[in-house]
């Protein structure tokens, strides 16, 4: 049966980071038409770090630090962001996808290479309406599920030492 993504995401991500989701919910409207030229890469503690399509995008929107800052805090019950990290990443999202030659794959590799989304993640992600959003998200809900594996495999191996 298929569930809303909020009800997914949040039996995924540990109650003290869900006000990151009411981030990525309203990033549309709080970079506004340069959401195509603006990601988020990540959120560590007060400091949020966004992936830009140029580097003087990068430049510029630094010097609009202060309004970005004001309008991701006015998203959440309290201001959490107090810092914010530009880097340029060739990524956009949706930027159409570049064809890789194929090579043989590490041992290593094929374990990530396994499926990490479920039909029922697939149903949840579904039922968001906005492209753009829905890659967000399922990016996002890749990278968890991609590092809550990568955990498991460690404490897994650890234990045959």
């Amino acid at each position: 049966m298929a569930q809303p993504i909020k009800t997914l995401l949040a039996s995924i991500i540990p109650e003290n980071h869900r006000w990151k989701l009411a981030i990525f919910e309203a990033w549309p409207r709080i970079i506004g038409k340069l959401y195509h030229k603006v990601t988020i890469e990540k959120i560590e503690d007060d400091t949020i770090f966004l992936g830009v399509c140029h580097p003087a995008w990068a430049q510029e929107l630094s010097l609009l630090t202060p309004v970005l800052k004001q309008k991701i805090n006015a998203c959440l019950a309290q201001a959490t962001i107090k810092h914010i990290r530009f880097r340029y990443t060739a990524y956009t999202p949706l930027a159409k996808p570049t064809i890789v030659p194929a090579q043989a794959p590490s041992q290593q590799s094929i374990y990530t290479m396994l499926p990490l989304l479920t039909d029922q993640d697939y149903a949840a992600l579904a039922t968001v309406k906005t492209d753009g959003l829905k890659s967000i998200m399922t990016a996002y809900l890749i990278r968890c599920k991609a590092l809550r594996r990568n955990n498991d495999v460690k404490i897994q191996g650890q234990g045959n030492t």
